[in-house]
């Protein structure tokens, strides 16, 4: 080879380096602006040890949305149908204990329930699978006292366990779905009243075709909140039986079947009938613990009021509803140009139902 082969050869080396540098500058941008997760470093094989600098770690970027493998392609982690498909699996059995992790947390690291046993055929022990890698997730109930420092390090275990239970060619291994995915899905003031008045009529309806009447409700609203939600019910229908509808309603409740008369939240899937309940109805203690209708950092909400105490304050799906409640009260006095006298008969209308309730 000649001198000026070997220097030719050289200057395009140092270009393709620079070249090199260049792209790797403009992806560390892109990747900053984006805000992609960060690159991270793995374990290099003997070959590409051999072949390269063996003081060098190879970089490799971690995807965000998708990992290929041989075996596994799974795309789109944060798609909030297939998050609440799985959350959809977890049974009464997973809830009537406390659990290291709730069954939220393993929804969102791609664990569903099975209706299979556990190894010790404990009844109690609650198995999950992931329909990606196949793996099984055991998560045991805690049903003796232990001290906070146990809990704490049993808690630990199993948050990792949420990612190391899966096959290392697992995407669910690596990534979880984005908090955010999972929170209160009402966004306007218009459907906010739509669910409502629609949830508070088919409670209502399946009731009256099954001639089940509805149930003593538990609540914690105040009476100028009540008030307000009796005056609302009263301008969509004269059934005085109809407030309980509206309670449940406002609380993130809806009718569970046409054919059964109960109540059901589609975004924490408890459950249950009219006919199975021996005591009041509690509207917020039946909702699972996550439920955006109750857990204001899951909710991820704020008023749509325009001036509020919790301007810019995270609230639950129940306060947010409440707010909205509050909007469409002052609307309807407006139109109504209600006076003076006809807000006391509503007080007196309120006292006779609370009597009745």
């Amino acid at each position: 080879m000649t001198e000026s082969e070997t220097t030719q050869i050289s200057t395009t080396t140092t270009d393709l380096r620079k070249e090199a540098e260049e792209l790797k500058e403009l992806i560390q941008q892109v990747r900053s602006r984006f805000d992609l997760p960060p690159i991270f470093r793995t374990k290099r094989t003997y070959s590409t040890f051999q072949q390269d600098n063996p003081t060098t770690d190879e970089e490799v970027s971690l995807p965000s949305k998708k990992l290929m493998t041989e075996t596994t392609i799974v795309t789109n982690i944060d798609n909030k149908q297939d998050l609440m498909t799985r959350l959809s699996t977890f049974s009464t059995n997973f809830y009537s204990f406390q659990r290291p992790v709730s069954a939220l947390e393993c929804a969102k690291h791609g664990w569903k329930e099975t209706q299979s046993s556990s190894k010790n055929d404990d009844p109690d022990t609650c198995v999950l699978s992931c329909d990606t890698c196949c793996q099984n997730l055991f998560v045991l109930p805690i049903k003796h006292k232990a001290s906070e420092k146990v809990l704490t390090l049993v808690k630990e275990k199993y948050q990792s366990g949420l990612f190391s239970a899966h096959k290392d060619d697992c995407q669910w291994r690596l990534l979880k779905c984005d908090d955010s995915v999972y929170c209160f899905p009402l966004v306007t003031i218009s459907s906010g009243l739509e669910k409502l008045k629609r949830d508070a009529e088919q409670i209502m309806s399946a009731c009256i075709t099954h001639n089940q009447p509805l149930p003593t409700v538990h609540h914690a609203l105040d009476d100028r909140t009540l008030g307000k939600l009796s005056f609302f019910a009263e301008q969509q229908t004269k059934d005085d039986d109809a407030v309980k509808a509206y309670i449940l309603s406002l609380h993130g409740w809806e009718s569970l079947h046409p054919d059964i008369p109960g109540v059901k939240c589609k975004l924490c899937f408890s459950r249950k009938a009219f006919y199975l309940m021996d005591k009041p109805f509690d509207v917020m203690g039946q909702h699972r613990d996550y439920c955006s209708y109750v857990n204001a950092e899951n909710a991820n909400a704020y008023t749509p009021k325009g001036f509020s105490m919790t301007e810019g304050q995270k609230i639950s799906g129940v306060e947010w509803m409440k707010d909205v409640l509050s909007l469409e009260y002052v609307i309807l006095i407006k139109s109504k140009d209600l006076a003076i006298t006809y807000e006391d008969e509503l007080d007196k209308k309120i006292r006779q139902w609370k009597k009745t309730a």
